[in-house]
């Protein structure tokens, strides 16, 4: 069903193409972040927080509009991701006269990307000589590369004051890839502006996963290693749908009806 509506609607688009008022070509760079969550008792685990880091991203897009301010966007995007896991740990001291603090993070993460085909509806408002803003709603299809390791995701330390040593660490003991076929809902909006068949813009782009990406689980454990008391142990549950957040810069050129007016002059 999510694939025949997917062929459905990009036929859409070549029809709306063909009779649209005008066609644009655009190309967009800029930087992605995926999102994971945590699952687990923050009263046992309050130093195990999983990452996400920043990656590039770029795309390709045709522009066609359909009426007077209302655009539909599609093409081709890319989006690379990285993620993983940590454990900090603080330890402080206070005294009269001065406060001992000690964090100490350990992890290592591991990326992938996805190969993305939105399709968005935008309405670009004119705001002030060739200034315009265009917010923007729609879904997109994914594929994940979620890459391949050969050794699980793992952490240790040690956090101390003038009192105290703590130990801790972290393993992996679990990652399974549920889906490689994503399906997300994007709003974003744009800030751009356009001279004659030419523009520039800057955009962001929030795309939120409908169906679950992956699953990691982790054991961990804390431990004053001066004490007696037993070590603090946990299990905590990293879960994604996919979802990001995308910031980026566009040019966009309009191709139709430039090349309609070149093709009259010969």
């Amino acid at each position: 069903m999510k694939k025949t509506l997917i062929i459905f609607l990009f036929l859409l688009c070549i029809k709306q193409g063909i009779a649209g008022t005008s066609v644009s070509l655009s190309y967009i760079n800029g930087i992605s972040k995926m999102y994971q969550y945590n699952t687990y008792n923050l009263d046992n685990a309050l130093s195990f927080k999983s990452e996400q880091f920043n990656k590039y991203m770029w795309g390709v897009l045709i522009d066609i509009q359909l009426y007077k301010h209302l655009y539909l966007s599609t093409g081709l995007e890319h989006k690379a991701f990285m993620y993983g896991a940590s454990q900090s740990m603080v330890v402080s001291d206070y005294t009269t006269e001065k406060t001992f603090l000690t964090k100490v993070t350990q992890g290592i993460g591991r990326g992938g990307d996805f190969w993305s085909i939105p399709i968005r509806f935008a309405y670009r408002q004119p705001i002030y000589k060739g200034i315009y803003i265009s917010p923007n709603i729609g879904f997109s299809y994914n594929y994940s590369n979620d890459r391949s390791y050969t050794e699980p995701l793992s952490g240790s330390g040690l956090g101390r004051n003038d009192t105290l040593v703590l130990e801790f660490a972290f393993t992996e003991t679990k990652h399974k890839t549920i889906n490689n076929h994503l399906y997300h809902l994007q709003f974003g909006t744009e800030l751009g502006y356009s001279r004659n068949f030419f523009s520039v813009y800057v955009g962001v782009n929030y795309s939120l996963g409908l169906n679950r990406f992956y699953h990691s689980y982790y054991d961990s454990y804390e431990r004053d290693i001066y004490s007696n008391l037993p070590a603090q142990r946990f299990s905590a549950v990293v879960i994604s749908n996919g979802t990001n957040l995308n910031g980026y810069l566009g040019v966009r050129f309009q191709l139709y009806p430039i090349i309609k007016l070149q093709k009259k002059e010969k």
